[in-house]
């Protein structure tokens, strides 16, 4: 008899993974996690410098390509050899720069530690188109090197103002002897009437969309055959702008200095823009146009935003935003974050001398001597890079020919 048997299938192995082959999974896993995020780290890393780069760079840009074409343009309708300044006379105040200060700019939040700069120091000689400010702004510099920096002033006719389209009707009041001095006593200031047809009959103080609203504050330039003074406006109506002497709010630079007196200053004050005979009734105004003027001033602020540096362009002349005043000029505005070097030189004329090295310019070498603006920028960023611990930064610089400026052909 025959017997059948089935065979059962072999019972599974209960041996798992050796120790040995778990390790190596292991650690397998781990290099190819440590490869993974050490490439996410590289590539998060990268993206972090590109941004800052490109941050950093675009800054430099926009603060180069604001200041060259300012200084480009420096000196557009500005008489050859600039302004003659108020002085001869006890009463003459020297012409400061417009830096922020606690005097000039009261309502801006900063309190610059800025010496106080003048055009004219000995209450003489000329307001250039292009004014250095030396070592004027906060000492700055990446890497814990100090870099001092500096500031420009630079002087320009408003090229989108119509206010000079017509001669003046009448300028008041006139000096009363044949002599150069002196206004009727008592005379605080002068008006100026404009030619109804300017600004194609539109008040002058009222902003439109053809011209430049004229407001207190603002530098008007006056010019005619035998003088060109600048004054800055004091009130402004429909058609007349006053400049008012020792007006500390609109003109607190001071350039409203008139001869009031016998013993007042006469030399480059609005005296000389007139006719003058043998009696009161000869003196009058010959054809007189007045122009809007624009005053810009490029520095460095380190303490306005801490720890952010800025780039600042201020327009106007600087006077305080107080009171009913509020439209009077301009605060400050940012132009380039986190630019902490600004330096100029300048390429000069006579060629005896063609760079000053030094940034600084003598009696020997003027500010009229200057032909060619050097412009140094440096920029940082406004972190910490997340691999290196460091700031990136970048400098760049251009040299600018001031076009309006006298050019002499050194060869």
């Amino acid at each position: 008899m025959n017997k059948s048997f089935t065979k059962s299938p072999p019972a599974p192995s209960s041996q798992g993974f050796t120790m040995a082959e778990l390790l190596l999974a292991m650690a397998l896993s781990l290099i190819l996690l440590g490869i993974v995020f050490d490439m996410f780290d590289k590539l998060n890393n990268a993206a972090d410098l590109a941004g800052t780069m490109a941050d950093v760079n675009e800054n430099l840009r926009a603060g180069m390509n604001m200041v060259a074409r300012d200084v480009s343009a420096a000196g557009a309708g500005i008489p050859v050899g600039g302004f003659p300044l108020p002085s001869g006379g006890t009463p003459c105040a020297p012409i400061q720069v417009p830096l922020p200060s606690a005097t000039l700019n009261s309502v801006w939040p900063a309190v610059f530690t800025l010496p106080t700069q003048y055009f004219n120091p000995a209450c003489s000689g000329n307001l250039q188109v292009i004014n250095p400010g030396s070592g004027f702004g906060p000492t700055g510099g990446s890497g814990g090197t100090a870099i001092p920096t500096d500031s420009i002033t630079l002087i320009t006719v408003n090229p989108l103002s119509q206010l000079g389209q017509f001669q003046l009707s009448s300028i008041t009041p006139v000096t009363t002897s044949g002599a150069y001095c002196c206004f009727p006593g008592g005379t605080t200031g002068v008006t100026v009437t404009v030619n109804a047809a300017t600004n194609g009959g539109n008040p002058i103080n009222v902003a439109g969309a053809n011209w430049v609203q004229v407001v207190p504050g603002q530098l008007i330039m006056l010019t005619n055959s035998y003088a060109s003074v600048l004054l800055a406006a004091s009130t402004v109506t429909a058609t007349t702008i006053t400049f008012t002497s020792g007006d500390a709010v609109n003109d607190p630079l001071p350039f409203n200095q008139f001869p009031l007196t016998a013993t007042s200053p006469t030399s480059n004050t609005i005296a000389q823009l007139q006719t003058l005979g043998v009696s009161h009734a000869a003196n009058v105004y010959p054809a007189t146009y007045a122009y809007q003027v624009t005053m810009t001033t490029y520095y460095l602020d380190s303490v306005s935003r801490p720890p952010y540096w800025m780039l600042m362009k201020l327009v106007g002349t600087g006077a305080p935003l107080t009171g009913a005043n509020l439209v009077q000029s301009n605060p400050p505005q940012p132009v380039a974050m986190g630019i902490d070097a600004l330096q100029f030189s300048f390429s000069l004329y006579p060629a005896a001398l063609p760079t000053d090295p030094t940034r600084t310019l003598t009696l020997a070498y003027p500010a009229s001597t200057i032909r060619k603006v050097n412009i140094w920028l440096t920029a940082i960023a406004d972190h910490k890079n997340r691999k290196s611990g460091l700031y990136y930064t970048n400098s760049t610089g251009t040299s600018v020919t001031a076009q309006n400026l006298a050019y002499y052909n050194q060869y």
